[in-house]
């Protein structure tokens, strides 16, 4: 291969970019699993607030039904707690909605960074298959420079031949 300034080997510029796109890839998975065990673990407990409350709700049904007389503070207590479990419930619910628009968002993000670094890595194989193209070319010139040379050599020993 001729002194064309060409490498033996492919060296992508942005190299640096890439990795820094891998690396960014790869924090924002760690958070997106972060948020979504979050979310996770606030929809277990929505889930056990909303179990206590339906629980609270049929003991107080089966109370009812059964038809024995209930003490009017034990009724007013029973309604106070069961509004409190209410709020609870509604809380949960709130912090578990937050937890998703915190999921929606990283996946978002994520999406991104994953847009981002396979734009770069496309761009890398594009330009390593002109520097392929490049490197051929090369070849076959400097194949072509010592054909022709070879060729020329010959022309002049058959002239030189030609004219002993």
């Amino acid at each position: 291969m001729s002194q064309s300034g060409k490498q033996k080997r492919f060296k992508y510029r942005l190299e640096s970019v890439l990795k820094a796109r891998e690396t960014k890839k790869k924090q924002q998975q760690a958070t997106l699993s972060k948020a979504q065990r979050i979310q996770a673990e606030e929809q277990r407990k929505e889930e056990e607030i909303k179990k206590f409350q339906a629980e609270k709700y049929m003991e107080l049904r089966t109370e009812l039904s059964a038809g024995e007389t209930v003490d009017f503070n034990s009724l007013i207590l029973r309604k106070t707690h069961l509004e409190r479990l209410a709020k609870a419930v509604d809380e949960q619910i709130e912090t578990r909605e937050k937890a998703d628009a915190v999921v929606q968002t990283e996946q978002e993000k994520l999406t991104y960074c994953t847009q981002a670094e396979k734009i770069i890595k496309k761009d890398k194989e594009n330009r390593r298959t002109l520097w392929k193209r490049a490197v051929q070319r090369e070849e076959i010139k400097t194949i072509d420079d010592i054909a022709s040379g070879q060729f020329v050599r010959k022309q002049q020993d058959q002239f030189i031949d030609e004219t002993d």
